[in-house]
């Protein structure tokens, strides 16, 4: 049985990822609402939010798993929590790539803040939670006892 931590963990980081999604989706979507997003930073992006969808729908069948007693619901997590982390890097590259290219080309003031995506700071929480709840799980693949 999951303890409740990750049961939480799993449903809220699930819920947030999706509601991210769709706003992302809906604003590259529908132009209006891409005016109403821009100040809660997050872009009008079809693809970001398709991709914060995916891992919103991992951590939720990680809860679904956990709910139903499954055995393998850690395994969704572990795997929801690195696809946040690996996105999250994705993007942070992205963000210093931009910085870059207006830095050296651009006489536009650059502001970080107003590049940070959500899957910047989404994936903070389940980095650290991956750091310390995937110790185990590494363990056991690699089959230390």
């Amino acid at each position: 049985m999951a303890s409740l931590t990750k049961n939480l963990f799993s449903g809220l980081f699930g819920i947030l990822y999706l509601i991210f999604g769709v706003t992302e989706t809906l604003a590259g979507l529908v132009p209006g609402i891409a005016d109403l997003t821009t100040p809660f930073m997050i872009p009008a992006d079809i693809i970001g939010g398709l991709v914060l969808c995916v891992v919103g729908a991992v951590y939720l069948a990680a809860l679904q798993r956990f709910t139903a007693g499954s055995g393998n619901g850690s395994a969704y997590l572990y795997v929801a929590m690195a696809l946040s982390v690996i996105f999250g890097i994705v993007a942070l590259l992205s963000l210093a790539a931009q910085g870059t290219d207006i830095i050296l080309f651009g006489n536009e003031p650059w502001s970080p803040v107003a590049l940070l995506v959500p899957m910047v700071y989404l994936a903070i929480l389940p980095a650290a939670a991956l750091s310390r709840w995937g110790r185990r799980f590494i363990g056991d693949l690699m089959g230390d006892a």
